[in-house]
């Protein structure tokens, strides 16, 4: 069996906040204890293995990668349609840190912060 990625980590400061975040997104969540859950975009998927910590000490990360610190900088989740996703859910969370884009490389992505500021991009491949 090929490797695949399982889970990523991310540290928040208020679980259940995080929570009903990722849940306004539509996750699916299940929550370990009163400091951990994971969260799913879709059964099948890795999961978001989301902690809560004391730290409460911030990265700035900004859309334009190359100056952000080392370390996992966002995860994206691929939708089919991602305006769709925004007019479902713009009401819900506060939602895009920048207008949705349309890339270079084929990609169209709108991306959110959670309440911990931890960035998530919804992403829609254009070429296929």
């Amino acid at each position: 069996m090929p490797p695949t990625v399982d889970n990523i980590g991310t540290a928040v400061t208020d679980l259940d906040a995080a929570v009903s975040f990722y849940e306004q997104l539509g996750f699916e969540v299940e929550r370990y204890s009163s400091e951990e859950a994971a969260v799913r975009p879709a059964p099948e998927s890795a999961s978001l293995y989301v902690f809560e910590t004391d730290n409460e000490t911030t990265t700035h990360r900004d859309a334009e990668l190359f100056d952000n610190p080392v370390g996992i900088d966002h995860v994206s989740v691929r939708v089919e349609d991602v305006d769709q996703t925004y007019r479902n859910r713009k009401d819900d969370v506060a939602f895009f840190l920048e207008p949705m884009t349309d890339e270079d490389w084929g990609l169209r992505m709108a991306g959110v912060r959670d309440p911990s500021g931890n960035v998530l991009y919804f992403i829609e491949h254009q070429n296929g």
